[in-house]
This record gives C-alpha cells, structure tokens and sequence, in this order.
C-alpha cells in the first residue's frame, strides 16, 4: 500500500512505481518551470508520467517538497531557470553564475546539480547569462559569422548598441 500525504507527491510516487515495474529500463526526465509553460507543455501531451515510445518518463519537480528525493528519481534534469530569475547583475566583473540570483529553490537544485556530476542536465546553469545579456548575445552571434561558407545559409548577428542597455 502506497500513502500519499500531499497532492504534489502523486508525481514522484507514479514515477517511482513505474521505474520500479520498468527496472529503470526507461530514463526519466525531472523538469522544472513556470506553470503556465508547464500548462503550455501538457496540453500537448509533451511531458507524460509514462514511458514514452523512445523510453522517456518525464517527472514535474516542484519546489514544495524536499529536492533530493525528487532529484534521486532522476536521469536527466531539464530547467527553464530563466523562469527562476530574481535579479541580474550586467555590469559586474564577477563570474557569470554569480551575476545572476535566482529563487530559493533554484538555488538548491543549482547546489544539487553542483554535487552530483552524473545527472546530466539540459541547458547547465553557466550558459544561462549569456542569453539574458544582451551584449554577450551579439558577441556569440557575431563570431557565428566566421562559420558562413559559400553555398550555405549565411549567419548575422543583429546590429546592437551597447547604449541601449539600461
């Protein structure tokens, strides 16, 4: 017998019980993002509790129970930290992972993922600021156009001031 005691360990415990029957013979995928992305994705059926055709399961990790647990059901973490954002420091010539804060619970499964080298994670933390860095988007884009070659698509980054920052 199975006792849930909150709604939001349903999730965990039928992943649980299906790795179980499968012998983890399917890779679970523990995602985290904003609810409405997250509404977005189930209308589609894109994130079933159930092994897929191509062997994957996917688990919604919420941040209202204990992390570890969760993340230990776990073969892949897929995030949209962007979502978890609270502030970002541009101007700073800190590290990039210290440039931006995120919420409580991003911060714990960031520690997470910092301690647990095999969990392979879509997307790592350190390549989130240059896509919310405007500046550092037009450095990556414009050292893209050394890769155009004749009879190809060309690539161009936008024109960009750095001005327009604020």
């Amino acid at each position: 017998m199975v006792y849930i005691n909150k709604l939001e360990e349903l999730p965990l415990t039928v992943c649980h019980l299906n790795r179980k029957a499968l012998r983890s013979s399917a890779a679970t995928v523990g995602y985290v993002m904003k609810p409405s992305r997250e509404e977005d994705f189930a209308k589609r059926s894109a994130f079933p509790l159930y092994p897929t055709q191509n062997g994957l399961m996917f688990l919604p990790l919420t941040f209202e129970l204990p992390l570890a647990p969760q993340l230990q059901e776990v073969d892949i973490v897929l995030h949209k930290a962007t979502d978890e954002i609270v502030s970002i420091e541009l101007s700073s010539s800190t590290n990039f992972s210290e440039r931006i804060s995120y919420t409580r619970g991003m911060q714990e499964l960031q520690r997470y993922m910092e301690h647990q080298p095999d969990c392979c994670v879509i997307d790592p933390f350190n390549n989130i600021y240059p896509v919310v860095d405007r500046l550092k988007i037009q450095e990556i884009l414009l050292g893209l156009e050394a890769l155009n070659t004749e009879g190809h698509c060309t690539i161009k980054g936008p024109p960009f001031s750095q001005g327009l920052m604020s």
